[in-house]
């Protein structure tokens, strides 16, 4: 065949050394789409999806809750969600495991305390009306000229009349910091009067023992109603003061 004539063959070999030609156009597209799938499964393996890569495996809790307050349909209480989480790991120990939210051991420690700052009343909720029946001698509320039987109708802005009143949303209520004030809005149906009272929280003492007196000439009786810092403060007390009576027994 002579090479003044255009054929196939030329266009098969690289100048006489035997190799394949391939010409530029075919090349380097294949090259750039190799080079790019190499890409594409790199950065997958390095972080394989946004989803996923908030997951903390050694976390799985906060990891959880992260993902519901990001990807939930509604705003959630992670704080809510947490707590109950937590309840839900305890309920499968034994029935002393539990846990307690910061609000129940304020309260726990006030009680072992034996004071805590408050108003300085007892009350009762009978059918929809919050009654005092006892005021803390030289407390808060007694200074102010409260008085057993008066009616608390609101606390600050929020009404404390109606059937869904619980003892717990008058604690949170009345309860506070010492030297903080509360409004109280106070019926009197002795005199059928209605007015306002600025009630400056104080120390509220919670007494350890009820009652102590003499059952007879020679034996005494202590009633202890609740343990705290100063029970055995509070019986030793009364223990003198029984025996100074005459108690023997």
């Amino acid at each position: 065949m002579s090479y003044n004539q255009p054929g196939n063959q030329f266009n098969k070999f690289d100048n006489g050394n035997n190799r394949p030609y391939i010409k530029p156009s075919a090349f380097f597209p294949l090259l750039f789409a190799a080079m790019l799938a190499i890409g594409v499964l790199l950065g997958y393996s390095i972080n394989p999806g946004s989803g996923s890569s908030d997951f903390d495996p050694n976390d799985k809790l906060n990891s959880i809750i992260s993902l519901i307050r990001k990807e939930y349909v509604d705003k959630v209480d992670s704080e809510d969600l947490t707590d109950k989480a937590i309840k839900g790991m305890l309920a499968d120990l034994d029935p002393h495991s539990v846990y307690l939210s910061p609000k129940l051991v304020k309260e726990a420690n006030e009680e072992l305390a034996g004071q805590f700052g408050g108003v300085g009343i007892q009350f009762i909720i009978f059918e929809d009306t919050l009654a005092i029946t006892h005021l803390v001698k030289n407390g808060p509320a007694a200074k102010k000229g409260l008085q057993p039987f008066d009616r608390i109708l609101m606390v600050g802005k929020k009404k404390f009349t109606g059937k869904n009143v619980t003892t717990d949303q008058v604690f949170d209520a009345l309860r506070g910091e010492v030297g903080t004030a509360v409004n109280l809005k106070i019926y009197r149906p002795s005199t059928h009067e209605t007015f306002e009272a600025k009630v400056i929280r104080g120390v509220i003492p919670v007494p350890s023992v009820d009652c102590a007196l003499m059952l007879s000439q020679k034996t005494g009786m202590i009633r202890i109603s609740q343990f705290g810092e100063n029970t055995f403060a509070d019986f030793l007390d009364e223990a003198r003061r029984l025996k100074d009576a005459g108690m023997k027994k």
